[in-house]
């Protein structure tokens, strides 16, 4: 829940500034995006299922893990539906196209990041987690 709540927050702060530029993004930008999109939340649920197969420690700190991976994923599914739904739409967007647009800009460039970075934050989180002394 609190990944969409960190989501819908930064779209609203995106929205004005793309609101002001009043973009004539072409439907073909957002049938990529959306290629794009599916490509990554596809890369992301791989890694994040495989951290969660391989993972042998339970707890509070892995289940708030999960609930955030799985949080993330989830708004990149719907950022992806959303570059889907403006993929048939003319170029002229009107506000809520805008407000959905920011939510798939944000949505997928955290999948984007994450697909990039997660590999080292799972070493070294699994690397923290499993230390055998205290001080690694």
């Amino acid at each position: 829940m609190e990944t969409f709540a960190v989501i819908g927050f930064s779209t609203l702060l995106l929205f004005p500034m793309l609101a002001l530029l009043d973009p004539a993004i072409p439907a073909e930008t957002f049938d990529t995006a959306a290629q794009i999109g599916a490509t990554l939340l596809i890369a992301y649920a791989v890694e994040t299922s495989w951290w969660l197969k391989n993972s042998r420690l339970r707890g509070t700190k892995r289940e708030n893990w999960v609930g955030y991976a799985s949080g993330i994923g989830a708004c990149g599914f719907v950022g992806v539906g959303i570059a889907l739904v403006l993929s048939t739409s003319a170029a002229g967007l009107n506000w809520i196209e805008v407000l959905g647009a920011s939510w798939a800009l944000l949505a997928i460039s955290l999948l984007g990041g994450l697909v990039a970075t997660l590999p080292l934050l799972i070493y070294e989180w699994t690397h923290h987690l499993q230390a055998e002394y205290p001080d690694e």
